[in-house]
This record gives structure tokens, C-alpha cells and sequence, in this order.
């Protein structure tokens, strides 16, 4: 039997204006990421003016009732019931 993935791959564009690195935007597919990446570079070659650069992220999985939670109570809330039933 498979193992079932906790985690789940997020590929991040970042960018980087002078200050450190912030994310910009997030895809689920690295196909999609690297062509978001090519026009950003296009423009940072362009107007000279900032980095960029990708990176897959993982991201834990939840379960959708607790990610219907999220909204409205917080981020905290969830990883304090994650906490106490032992996932996280």
C-alpha cells in the first residue's frame, strides 16, 4: 500500500526589491510557475530593477473542515486543533 502524502508541492515565485525576499505569487504546477517566472524576468531585465527566483515550497495538508475554519477563526486556531489531535 502507497503512503498518503501529508504535505502537498507549492512552487513560489519570490522577489527580491532591496528589502529580502517576499513571495509574490504561488502555483500548483511547476508549469505554470516557470512560465510566470519567464515573464517576471523579462521585466526585472527590463526596467532593471529587483531579482526573482522560484522555489518549490511544501505545504501541510488539512482537512477541508478545518481549512473552512481558517477563514474565520485563524490561522492559530487551526494549529492549535491540529495540535491537540496530534497531526501537526
Amino acid at each position: 500500500m502507497a503512503r498518503k502524502r501529508k504535505t502537498r508541492d507549492v512552487f513560489v515565485i519570490e522577489m527580491n526589491y532591496g528589502h529580502g525576499w517576499e513571495e509574490e505569487c504561488a502555483f500548483e504546477t511547476v508549469e505554470d510557475a516557470m512560465a510566470r517566472y519567464k515573464e517576471y524576468i523579462d521585466n526585472v531585465v527590463a526596467y532593471k530593477r529587483g531579482l526573482a527566483r522560484w522555489r518549490r515550497k511544501r505545504v501541510k495538508i488539512i482537512s477541508p473542515a478545518k481549512s473552512l475554519l481558517a477563514p474565520v477563526y485563524g490561522e492559530e486556531f487551526v494549529s492549535e486543533l491540529n495540535r491537540k489531535e496530534g497531526t501537526e
